[in-house]
């Protein structure tokens, strides 16, 4: 098994087991959030705590330097999710995972690592999934998308077990953060994202590239789980808007 899904299956069996405990022990979703109904991948509850993720970050950050308080927010919001410090960290941290998830561009480190240990088949699929997000026509054609990637993944017995559950992590994260983000972006300057980041007074740009943030979100997912979904995605969005 290729060291890179190590850090994703750690977790999984534990993940597994607490499906119903995590979503009673999540923090409160924000009205903020907006989400996607759908319930035919096991870790569908991914994509939902990661939108809560989010707007925990949203309400408790200081935008007027925002940067110091992802990893202290991720590891606060994971925590309520019943992880460990010590689980989020070993997580977060993680050379090869930590490469991707604070890249400029995690899918483009995403993919050279896909390359350098051959790992065709997940390349091949995330492609579609990059394809799905960035050409599609509307934020609903998106989710469409990806839903039915999502049924030609777990359909498909000839991926790794690790690899299989990395892609369906990252699609729900994908389906459940194209909604969150579009919503974002229809409000415009009164996205509280860009209102927040505009009274701390350092932003210096008040538009979300959407594409490019799912695509983060979606590779810190496949990487890390909820925690690098969490961080790739806030990571990357203060990237664009400071």
């Amino acid at each position: 098994m290729k060291k890179f899904f190590l850090p994703l299956l750690t977790v999984l069996s534990l993940a597994l087991f607490t499906t119903s405990c995590d979503k009673q022990q999540a923090a409160p979703q924000s009205p903020l959030s907006v989400t996607v109904a759908h319930d035919a991948n096991v870790f569908e509850y991914i994509g939902e705590q990661h939108n809560q993720g989010l707007d925990y970050y949203l309400v408790n950050a200081r935008f007027s330097n925002p940067r110091p308080d992802i990893d202290p927010l991720t590891i606060q919001f994971c925590q309520t999710l019943g992880y460990s410090q010590a689980d989020i960290e070993k997580t977060l941290y993680d050379p090869e995972t930590a490469a991707i998830i604070t890249a400029a561009h995690p899918g483009d480190a995403l993919r050279t690592y896909f390359r350098a240990n051959n790992q065709r088949q997940e390349l091949a699929y995330f492609d579609q999934i990059d394809n799905a997000v960035r050409r599609s026509a509307s934020a609903a054609d998106a989710v469409a998308q990806l839903q039915g990637l999502e049924q030609t993944v777990q359909a498909d017995k000839s991926l790794q077990p690790a690899s299989q559950e990395a892609l369906l992590q990252g699609i729900a994260v994908g389906t459940h953060s194209a909604a969150y983000w579009d919503d974002q972006v229809r409000q415009g300057p009164r996205s509280p994202w860009l209102t927040k980041a505009a009274a701390g007074g350092a932003a210096v740009s008040l538009r979300i590239n959407w594409g490019e943030v799912v695509m983060a979100d979606v590779s810190g997912a496949i990487s890390g789980g909820v925690k690098g979904a969490i961080k790739a995605s806030i990571n990357n969005l203060i990237d664009q808007i400071f």
